[in-house]
């Protein structure tokens, strides 16, 4: 306790090892990152990328203090909190065959040239995998850097892609895209906060915590 009021009077400080997955790192975590590290100047945050199992992985081994990732990994001997709902869908142009459609199954769109995040995403991985589960592969035209960009080049008929059902809502209205449902029971994830034990975790990381496991 005495160490805990040391660091309120001195104000907080300290680095937080922090893991996400792609989705939770482009689409729900820089409002609430950033909103914290305003307010709390002298705490830092060493974020990485990794798939969800890799993420629970390294927080468990101590690797990271907190991580969010997909609930649909198991969590066993970790504190869990919930963070938000998350949601991929397809995104086409809207001259492209598949714009009439409003539900596809992700193995249905892989006779398409899909547009794709580069090779050291997260959700990259993920998506080939998933096809590779089921004997065929992703035919990747380009690979970019960000869900922005993704969306630019389906709507110059590049590609398909698999996105965050808010970007492609962001982008829908100013772009010629269509989005359309996943019937994938992967598409819908919950995102969860994991940690080793919370009340072992620095009260700078504590905080962070708390503050990221408010509602969106």
């Amino acid at each position: 306790m005495r160490g805990d009021l040391a660091e309120y009077a001195d104000g907080l400080r300290g680095q937080v090892r922090l893991m996400s997955n792609t989705n939770a790192l482009t689409e729900f975590l820089p409002e609430p990152l950033s909103a914290f590290l305003a307010a709390h100047p002298q705490v830092n945050i060493d974020l990485e990328e990794r798939l969800s199992d890799e993420i629970v992985a390294a927080v468990a081994d101590g690797t990271a203090d907190v991580g969010i990732v997909a609930e649909t990994v198991p969590m066993a001997g970790l504190e869990v909190l919930p963070f938000r709902i998350d949601r991929f869908v397809l995104v086409v142009a809207i001259n492209h065959p598949l714009s009439a459609a409003e539900r596809i199954a992700f193995a249905d769109s892989l006779d398409f040239d899909y547009v794709g995040l580069d090779r050291a995403s997260a959700l990259q991985r993920f998506l080939s995998e998933k096809a590779e589960r089921i004997g065929r592969r992703l035919r990747l035209r380009v690979q970019l850097r960000s869900f922005d960009a993704v969306c630019r080049l389906v709507e110059c008929n590049v590609g398909i892609g698999v996105v965050p059902a808010t970007t492609a809502e962001r982008h829908s209205r100013t772009m010629s895209i269509h989005r359309m449902e996943l019937t994938d029971e992967w598409a819908v994830r919950k995102l969860t906060i994991c940690m080793r034990r919370h009340a072992d975790l620095p009260l700078y990381a504590r905080e962070l915590v708390r503050h990221l496991a408010q509602p969106g």
